[in-house]
């Protein structure tokens, strides 16, 4: 029941922070879809997540003005991504006072942890106890069976990017065939032929070299590659346009580098390309759920929610690019939108 004189229901998603991951935005575009679907007499509002992050970087804070510790008259709040970490959650507690003192309650979509450790979750138990969190949609299984117990309703769902291709119409580029590269963390992969090795392009490859972590050194060795998979060109697209640090001073290097903080352009590219190869997991996840093949490479408990569309083939996302059965993607979405309808 909306408290709102217009009678509709209004939910305001915090979100924002494009600019310094454009995987963020990926599941904001999903969230807001979904609750599109799920209610007819819906409002939706954005406002941006905390401004810690960009505070930190200038070495201030006090000066700062923070629009969510200012809410009163929405119903919802929306939080997404890895709310259900100790450390951030603590930076919350004045918004968490505000939408308890004025009866808005809060709602988790596309929601995940950070350590996927016991302790954290002890910590974060501790710290939500006695707050109005409304409605838990997770991201991965884990998520749902440590925190669901804490809402009044729960779902073991799936991350809201994967309903990002519902989010943008493609238009196709004038371009040959590419693959995309996406590497924010490791050093870029490199495939040579191998009878034993994974089907892609209309032939069988093995990763020749090992990926490794980024560092100074490892961005200076060697040039980067300008096509892979015998012919095909590479495209190189990055997750954040804020300025790289001194560990990763390479990772702007080679050819056809973009950069932006706009979704949709990233999402075209990925709808254009033959095939996603990323260390970021939302890169991944917003390539699966066009159907493309995507290919990941990383060591992060965050990537538990390739497990939830994925099963007991999940390993393989690790070892080829491979593509979701989009039947029962479609099944997970809209089961997906009708537990939120249910309990709106």
């Amino acid at each position: 029941m909306s408290k709102s004189i217009d009678g509709k229901v209004h939910i305001l998603l915090i979100g924002g922070y494009s600019s310094t991951n454009i995987g963020n935005m990926f599941y904001e575009m999903g969230a807001q879809n979904m609750f599109l679907q799920a209610l007819d007499n819906c409002v939706i509002h954005r406002t941006s997540d905390l401004s810690l992050y960009f505070w930190n970087r200038y070495r201030k804070e006090k000066n700062g003005f923070e629009p969510i510790e200012h809410i009163c008259d929405v119903d919802y709040v929306v939080w997404m991504g890895p709310v259900f970490d100790a450390v951030s959650m603590k930076k919350w507690q004045r918004v968490l006072d505000v939408a308890q003192k004025n009866n808005i309650g809060i709602i988790c979509v596309g929601a995940g942890s950070n350590q996927y450790d016991e302790e954290e979750i002890r910590a974060v138990k501790s710290i939500i106890k006695g707050y109005p969190f409304k409605i838990l949609i997770s991201r991965d299984s884990w998520t749902y069976n440590a925190f669901g117990e804490c809402f009044n309703y729960a779902y073991d769902g799936i991350c809201t990017a994967f309903f990002s291709a519902l989010c943008f119409n493609p238009w196709k580029m004038d371009i040959n065939p590419f693959i995309v590269y996406d590497f924010e963390t490791y050093t870029e992969p490199k495939f040579a032929p191998s009878t034993d090795g994974f089907m892609f392009n209309s032939g069988y490859w093995k990763m020749k070299t090992p990926i490794r972590r980024l560092t100074p050194m490892t961005s200076l060795l060697g040039n980067l590659s300008t096509v892979e998979f015998g012919d095909v060109n590479i495209v190189r697209t990055k997750n954040t346009c804020i300025k790289p640090s001194f560990l990763q001073g390479g990772k702007h290097k080679g050819q056809n580098v973009y950069l932006s903080d706009v979704a949709e352009d990233y999402l075209n590219i990925y709808y254009n390309g033959i095939g996603v190869f990323s260390d970021r997991v939302h890169a991944c996840v917003a390539t699966l759920s066009m159907g493309k093949p995507a290919m990941f490479f990383g060591n992060t408990p965050r990537a538990r929610l390739f497990d939830r569309v994925l099963g007991d083939k999940a390993d393989r996302i690790y070892v080829e690019p491979i593509q979701l059965d989009m039947e029962m993607l479609n099944s997970e979405r809209k089961n997906q939108v009708e537990f939120l309808k249910s309990v709106l």
